[in-house]
């Protein structure tokens, strides 16, 4: 399986971070840069587009990552061997904001997520759970995709001029249409194995809170 990370060259630090606890869980990420002038859904759309071509030309199964999130190394692990076995596209992190989550997870799913949050324990076996709406889907800090998926997406229409007539998107709006007009199935690992940092260098904006996984604290291996 390839490993590859998209990152703005200026973000030597979060990469520091990130890079070693992916290779504890015995990845090897291939690092593909953009110059983020400035940051954005163009300069996004395009590294995902190099480093998708590339994972097509390696021909394997893939996970698609992004600079700035913490691996609970076992439990990724698991989550990417009942990925491999289920050979569907799986979000191991969703950006867990209680306005949206029932419609990502379905009710059942992210009722538990909630309460898991306020408690010491959670009921929530550690499996691939359906996605109940892939619109709803809400962050791309770390997606795995198959072989054969990958061999199937038209990756021209990631790139900006693809999207030229229509505004550039950027991966994480991208994917979630491609597998919705192709039909493609779609799970999220629960509790999710990575937690997302949300490193704010070189991007405006006040941190927000709410981009984090409600679940990652109950992942265990």
């Amino acid at each position: 399986m390839q490993c590859v990370m998209i990152s703005c060259e200026f973000r030597d630090e979060a990469r520091s971070i990130t890079i070693p606890q992916l290779e504890a869980a015995g990845l090897e990420p291939v690092v593909f840069l953009s110059p983020c002038t400035p940051p954005g859904p163009k300069h996004n759309a395009l590294v995902s587009f190099r480093a998708l071509q590339h994972a097509q030309r390696e021909d394997e199964h893939v996970l698609f990552v992004e600079d700035d999130v913490d691996v609970n190394a076992g439990a990724l692990q698991d989550a990417l061997q009942m990925a491999v076995e289920a050979n569907c596209i799986v979000y191991m992190y969703h950006h867990d904001k209680p306005k949206t989550m029932s419609e990502f997870y379905g009710s059942f799913v992210s009722g538990e997520v909630l309460a898991g949050e306020a408690l010491s324990d959670i009921d929530l076996k550690p499996m691939l759970y359906q996605i109940h709406n892939i619109e709803a889907a809400n962050g791309s800090q770390c997606i795995f995709i198959p072989r054969d998926v990958l061999r199937c997406f038209e990756l021209r229409s990631l790139h900006p001029e693809g999207q030229r007539w229509l505004g550039t998107a950027a991966f994480d709006v991208w994917l979630p249409r491609m597998i919705d007009r192709m039909g493609l199935e779609a799970r999220v690992a629960l509790p999710h194995p990575v937690q997302h940092r949300q490193d704010l260098t070189g991007r405006a904006g006040k941190f927000d809170k709410l981009k984090r996984s409600k679940s990652f604290q109950h992942a265990v291996h």
